[in-house]
């Protein structure tokens, strides 16, 4: 058995020309993270795979780059994307910064209880499905304890608020029942 493909962010130092049939180019990339870090690797870059993806890589570029391992205990490397992380928080920032000032403190704890509901998905619900836990309990628990930080935070502590969450409650469980 072959060990898993290992992920890792890289920035491509140069680019030059290959010597195979294919035509494509070597590209010299310099591992960011990970055991290899600051190593320089070759990558193949196949001309075809990345016109498929409509893109170019570029030096500079910080990029997405995939260890394989072949027979013999050999390694490949290549690049599997744009690494596109920071302009997704950029992103997020915006849309933080939007939500707040038109909702004010509302806009604010809605931000907080999606938040909470991310961070009960990825440190509760998934992990329990993986571990083997019964994937309906795992995902009923989950969902209550959303709806109960999404419902307070997103429409604040009242009587409306808490007879909607009794209601999606009470629905929940005509519809799992």
């Amino acid at each position: 058995n072959l060990p898993p493909d290992v992920f890792m962010r890289g920035r491509v130092e140069r680019l030059e020309p290959s010597d195979r049939t294919d035509g494509g180019l070597t590209g010299f990339v310099r591992v960011l993270d990970g055991s290899e870090r600051g190593s320089v690797v070759p990558t193949e870059i196949n001309d075809s795979a990345l016109a498929n993806k409509g893109r170019e890589v570029r030096v500079g570029e910080a990029v997405v780059l995939v260890k394989s391992a072949k027979f013999g205990g050999e390694s490949a490397y290549y690049i599997a994307d744009t690494y596109r992380l920071r302009p997704l928080f950029a992103i997020l920032a915006i849309f933080a910064a939007i939500a707040v000032f038109f909702g004010r403190m509302r806009g604010l704890t809605s931000i907080v209880g999606l938040a909470a509901t991310v961070a009960i998905m990825v440190f509760g619900i998934i992990p329990r499905i993986v571990s083997g836990t019964n994937p309906l309990l795992a995902v009923l628990v989950g969902g209550v304890l959303i709806m109960i930080v999404s419902f307070y935070l997103g429409h604040g502590w009242n009587r409306r608020t808490t007879i909607a969450l009794a209601s999606a409650l009470l629905i929940l469980g005509i519809s799992v029942g």
